[in-house]
């Protein structure tokens, strides 16, 4: 593992060279030369000097610089010997070997004269590397000090540092490391690799910005070190492989504390710590654990999260301010924020370029740090007004701020909402140190303060000189007989803006934001509640205010004064003057009301308040309205977030009335008067008011008689159109309304009377004859409410279906229905006369008559379409059309009844195709002319169009035999049949096949005068006869069952029904075999336990018992499935083992006398599925027979797993397989010293398995000859 760290080190460090190199090579060439730059030889001295203090040794090249180092590497320690640098140096990347090594130390002191070395190359595996390797204290004057390092590489094992690797006791001053790539194993620093000693080497001033790598001890001044003062780090620390007790720090990687003069002051890290074991923005760890030592030492905790607790940690903006407490203003430089880079990031935060704290004598050679400050926009108009900002997330951070004076000129912004119950608050700022900074809520709430009187001046915030913005405070302020305010006690100058309070504030001049004001100014707050003062007392300032001082404010306060009600004013006590923009509640405020600031509750919770509100300058970005919730009556103030939103309960509805309480009647005008009301209940007390927002409109049913616009200052005028009991509802839209629901209604039922109606006219009822009396149209009749017509229907009431003829001259009454609500109008009739004229007739489809050429004499035909109700009717003309003498040329053609009269000539074959045409014309009493054509046509025979009635025949089937025969059944004459469509005859049957579709044809058969008609069809499904029933069989355990089902004997199908209409498989109609039903009991021998099928005998799967615990001398042992025992009670213990061996032989002789009579062994015994003890006598064993015996030898001669099961339908095991189990379980079971369970009569036997399988006291098994003796004596097994 060593040598693989150190490949890898080397690996590292040759990529670090490489890119110094890079970096070497990118410095311009002018620039070089502003050093002296090392050739790689080596001076044969100094410049000058006798290397005491007044003339000190001087180092003017690179070159001298390496004969320094080669003589103290040679033995030269420099005692009380002093060295100058006077120029700076450029070692050109060479590699350097260290000055001083752990065998010659330096032990002089070196001024670096606030030069720099750069270029410096340091590689391999060394300890001890830097500008210097190892140097020791050897007087007081032993120093290193104003040297910088820079933009070098120095790679090492252990002791690795930028200015001296191993530092013992030696102080080191002023020195810096800028830019460098530093790496070791262990003991690894910026400055030192470490420092340290008896009496404890400082290094003070010192800084580091490069970046410091390591495994074991890494920090950024010292890997190790005892004392550090005024000591600057930026560079980036880590640990890159955790070695043991790894530890880095921003200043020590760990600290050497356990002398008394140790110690860590002044100090500050901005730079990143990671890695190691412990790690820690000021100190990895210490050696005693302890922090003591450490003091006014600070690091960034926005680079650095958790790690080792020593020094304090501050923001970035913290770091790029002010210097915190305990550095010196004369070493150190304070930070600053260029808020001119501000950019917003969310909301109001945003970050600006800041410039961290410095050690001034690093800020002289322009070495600064900048960061991504953290700032805030505590602007409240225009423009910009960021600045830096503590952030409070704690009740602790913020009652901290009111109890030290230091804190009072910083910023804060409230990150969260937070609760004070039960914290002890102090105002913040006082008359002797007022608040200079700036504090935001940021939109968030300071809950439940209760500010008494000692502990606060006027308020959380006493005196105010900047700005308090964006805060939201609750709870209660009692301060006695002194001022009081919600937020703020004085405000001479500075701003409170977008600030609220809601809750209770007493004391002498009281204000709901603040007691006194000056200069000052108040925009954009917001309280409500109580306000109790012995002075002045207001809802926004108690006392002040200059003009145009506040503004856009609102009270919702209640005010109690005790001692002069002279001073009582609803925004601030100068009388509201010079006050802009600013309302308050004078419904429950009731103070005088000079300048009309003044509001309802309803005008102050309504949305279309709060709109005006906006449009007056209120900030839409802070104010808000939180909807009221009109479904549980609770409406909302305007205010500053909806968290802060203060509520007040309410009540609405509706009054709806008519003024006047006479008779109406339909068509009179009626008054109604309609409010929206809204009751709040306040301090309780009940605020009424009318809600305008809404609209109202007035409806019956869902029909709108009053619209919105006809409804004025809740006034409604209404000409009644409708009578009788009437119920008008009033509809109030609250879609706009801030309290009321989108709709809200109140009904309100009178009685209005019908009203009469007079006839103007003469009337007349006409129409078409064919039209019922009620259906004619009456004319010259109009209806009138006084002058108004009323628009209707005049019409014949007439209780039947009466048709007037043409020609009716009688007086008829007719009855006036109103076209809209007739009930709203008393009954109207008139008398009318009829005017009825003839209606046209449907036109008479032209007739086409058609007779052989040898037809003759007078022919009747009946005219198709002549209406029946036509009254008188004659024939008034004839035209007839008749070349071929079709007619006879004596006879008159003659109308009559219907029918129309003529003769046929007497004509020839060579009169076929001739024809005829007759037109004539009837006149009729109710009916217009009526015109019919007729045209006759000679034929050889005439072609039929129409056809049978289908229904006029049906089929039956009839079964011979296996086949069927379809029969055509009619009652007509006139026809002939077909099966195929080409053999017509009166044939009626045919031969089918089973379920077959058999189609027949009929049609009318030829005659003299006519040919044969088109045909029609009907289609038949022949079936299949009678079928074959076959009942239900319920299935069994052993054997399938089937349904009810039909079958065809001559097709072979399966039927669910008898009449064959749906046919089904074979598999359908087979029902499963069902579940064995196996007995509740189970029975049960020494292998186990089992059920048995109550119907068909079948046993289950043997399970193996499951044994309740082992057999004591209390309890036997018996499974808890089956209740068998398994095992009987011990007896109780005995030390006459030889009584034993007698007992043994005795019952052994009793077995054999028993065996000799060959007793039949009784079967298992059955035994019930709860516990219980059943203690079987004898094992079952079947008899041995010699074919048994030649089967046992086949199977034992068989592979393993090939011998054949021998009950192969139960699922039991075989009798001899169930024994051999026994054998095994019984033997598994014998505690350790007992005899183990032998065969000894026949190996493989079924006699040998029988003793093996023995449980409990004396059993015989006897079968074919052999007979096996079983004793348990103390459980024990004896075999004989």
């Amino acid at each position: 593992m060593k040598k693989s760290t150190k490949a890898w080190s080397m690996k590292m460090r040759l990529a670090l060279l490489a890119l110094a190199a890079l970096a070497w090579i990118a410095v311009p060439v002018s620039a070089r030369a502003e050093t002296n730059v090392w050739d790689g030889t080596i001076a044969s001295g100094f410049a000058g000097g006798d290397g005491t203090q007044n003339n000190p040794f001087q180092i003017e090249t690179a070159a001298q610089l390496a004969h320094f180092a080669k003589t103290v590497n040679e033995g030269e320690a420099y005692l009380h010997k002093y060295i100058v640098l006077t120029a700076d140096i450029d070692l050109a990347n060479k590699e350097w070997t260290p000055i001083g090594n752990h065998s010659n130390l330096f032990k002089g002191n070196f001024n670096g004269n606030n030069h720099t070395v750069t270029g410096m190359q340091i590689r391999g595996e060394l300890d001890r590397v830097g500008l210097f390797g190892e140097c020791k204290k050897f007087n007081v004057d032993s120093a290193i000090k104003n040297i910088t390092v820079k933009d070098s590489v120095i790679c090492g094992n252990k002791f690795v540092g930028a200015i001296v690797g191993s530092a013992e006791e030696i102080n080191i001053e002023n020195c810096r490391s800028i830019g460098n790539t530093i790496n070791g194993e262990t003991d690894v620093g910026g400055i030192c690799g470490k420092i340290g000693g008896y009496s404890v080497g400082k290094v003070s001033q010192c800084y580091n910005s490069s970046k410091v790598t390591g495994q074991g001890r890494v920090g950024g001044i010292a890997g190790m070190g005892g004392i550090a003062e005024n000591c600057l780090n930026t560079g980036e620390i880590t640990i890159i492989r955790e070695g043991y007790r790894s530890a880095c720090g921003g200043i020590f990687g760990i600290f050497g504390d356990a002398t008394t003069s140790a110690r860590v002051t002044a100090c500050v890290n901005l730079g990143k710590v990671s890695g190691g074991e412990s790690f820690g923005g000021i100190v990895g760890k210490t050696e005693t654990s302890s922090t003591g030592h450490i003091s006014n030492c600070y690091y960034n905790m926005d680079a650095i999260t958790g790690g080792f607790d020593a020094g304090t940690a501050l923001t970035a903006g913290q770091l790029c301010g002010a210097l915190p407490e305990g550095l010196d203003s004369t070493i150190w430089k304070e930070g600053g924020v260029d808020t001119s880079t501000a950019k917003a990031t969310q909301g109001r935060f945003g970050t600006a370029t800041g410039t961290y704290i410095n050690l001034t004598k690093v800020a002289d050679i322009g070495e600064t740090k900048t960061a991504s400050v953290p700032v805030y926009n505590y602007v409240t108009t225009n423009g910009d007004d960021w600045d830096i900002y503590t952030l409070i997330t704690t009740a602790e951070e913020f009652a901290a701020i009111g109890q030290d004076t230091t804190k009072w000129s910083a910023n804060y912004v409230l990150a969260n909402d937070i609760d004070v119950s039960g914290v002890q608050l102090s105002s913040i700022g006082d008359p002797g140190t007022l608040y200079t900074g700036k504090f935001s809520g940021d939109g968030h709430t300071i809950s439940h303060i209760n500010l008494k009187k000692g502990n606060g001046y006027g308020s959380l915030f006493g005196y105010v000189k900047d700005k308090v913005m964006l805060l939201a405070v609750n709870g209660e302020i009692d301060l006695g007989n002194n001022d009081a305010g919600g937020i703020c006690g004085n405000l001479s100058y500075g701003e409170i803006y977008g600030c609220s309070f809601i809750g209770t504030v007493k004391g002498a001049t009281v204000g709901g934001i603040c007691a006194h004001v000056g200069s000052g100014k108040i925009s954009q707050c917001f309280f409500a509640g109580d306000l109790q003062g012995r002075n002045a007392t207001a809802g926004i300032c108690g006392m002040g205010g200059n003009v145009g001082g506040i503004n856009h404010c609102i009270s919702i306060a209640t005010i109690d004064i005790t001692e002069n009600d002279g001073n009582l004013a609803g925004i601030t006590n100068s009388r509201d003057y010079g006050v802009t923009n600013c309302y308050f509640n004078n419904d429950i405020c009731n103070v005088e009301d000079t300048y009309k600031l003044g509001c309802t509750t309803l005008q102050l919770t309504s949305s279309s308040f709060f709109k005006e509100l906006k449009d007056n300058g209120f900030d839409p970005a802070i104010w808000t309205k939180k909807a009221n919730d009109k479904e549980t009556g609770i409406a909302y103030y305007p205010s500053l977030g909806e968290n802060n939103a203060v509520p007040v309960n309410y009540t609405t509805g509706l009054s709806f009335e008519i003024t006047d309480d006479s008779t109406l009647t339909y068509g009179e005008k009626i008054t109604f008067n309609a409010k929206a009301l809204v009751n709040f209940a306040t301090d309780g007390q009940t605020i009424s008011a009318e809600d305008t927002e809404g609209s109202f409109e007035i409806r019956i049913g869902d029909t709108t008689v009053v619209s919105a616009a006809q409804i004025q200052n809740g006034t409604a005028t209404y000409r009644a159109q409708t009578a009788g009991e009437t119920t008008f509802t009033l509809v109030y839209t609250g879609t706009n309304s801030s309290f009321f629901p989108e709709q809200t209604t109140k009904n309100l039922t009178v009685n209005i009377n019908p009203a009469p109606l007079t006839v103007v006219g003469e009337g007349i009822a006409s129409g078409t004859y064919g039209n019922k009396l009620s259906e004619l149209k009456v004319t010259g009749l109009t209806a009138k409410l006084g002058t108004e017509i009323i628009d209707g229907i005049w019409q014949i009431q007439s209780d039947d279906d009466e048709v007037p003829y043409v020609g009716d001259d009688g007086t008829y009454t007719a009855t006036f229905t109103p076209a809209q609500h007739p009930e709203y109008y008393q009954p109207l009739t008139a008398s009318v006369k009829l005017a009825i004229e003839k209606a046209e007739v449907s036109a008479i489809p032209m007739q086409n008559l058609y007779y052989s050429w040898a037809a003759k004499g007078e022919k009747e035909v009946q005219i198709p379409g002549l209406p029946e109700d036509r009254g008188t009717t004659e024939l008034i003309s004839t035209v007839k059309s008749d070349d071929a003498k079709v007619l006879a040329t004596d006879q008159a053609i003659r109308y009559s009844e219907g029918k129309l009269i003529f003769t046929l000539g007497e004509n020839t074959m060579e009169d076929i195709t001739h024809s005829a045409t007759i037109q004539i014309v009837l006149g009729s009493q109710n009916y217009k002319d009526i015109c019919v054509d007729i045209t006759i046509h000679r034929t050889a025979k005439a072609d039929r169009e129409d056809t049978p009635d289908p229904d006029a025949f049906d089929m039956t089937f009839t079964v011979s035999g296996n086949d069927l025969a379809a029969q055509i059944t009619t009652d007509r004459t006139d026809v002939e049949f077909s099966f195929d469509g080409t053999d017509w005859g009166q044939t009626k049957s045919a031969g089918v096949g089973h379920n077959e579709k058999v189609t027949a044809r009929i049609r009318y058969a030829e005659t003299d005068d006519y040919n044969a008609s088109p045909a029609v069809s009907k289609t038949w499904n022949s079936g299949h006869g009678p079928l074959n029933r076959h009942d239900r069989v319920e299935p069994t355990c052993q054997a399938e069952g089937s349904i009810e089902y039909w079958t065809c004997d001559v097709c072979g199908l399966y039927f669910a029904s008898a009449d064959g209409s749906k046919s089904i498989t074979a598999t359908e109609i087979v029902l499963p075999k069902t579940d064995h039903s196996w007995a509740e009991g189970y029975l049960s021998d020494m292998t186990g336990h089992w059920h048995k099928c109550g119907v068909c005998g079948i046993t289950s799967n043997t399970e193996k018992h499951a044994s309740g615990g082992a057999a004591t001398t209390e309890r036997a042992e018996i499974c808890t499935v089956c209740g068998y025992e398994i095992a009987p009670k011990k007896p109780a213990a005995s030390n006459d083992d030889d009584d034993d061996d007698d007992d043994d032989s005795s019952q052994a002789s009793n077995t054999d006398q028993k065996a000799t009579g060959a007793a039949t062994p009784p079967a298992a015994t059955a035994t019930p599925a709860t516990p219980g003890v059943v203690k079987p006598s004898v094992i079952p064993v079947p008899p041995t027979t010699p074919a048994a015996d030649e089967k046992s030898k086949e199977d034992a001669a068989k592979p393993s797993g090939e011998a054949q099961d021998t009950q192969e339908s139960s699922g039991e095991a075989p009798q001899e397989e169930r024994i051999d189990s026994m054998t095994a379980q019984t033997s598994d079971s014998q505690e350790s010293g007992t005899e183990q369970i032998t065969e000894t009569s026949g190996k493989g036997t079924n006699a040998g398995r029988v003793a093996a399988a023995a449980a409990a006291g004396a059993v015989v098994v006897g079968g074919g000859g052999a007979a096996v003796y079983v004793t348990m004596i103390k459980g024990k097994f004896k075999f004989k």
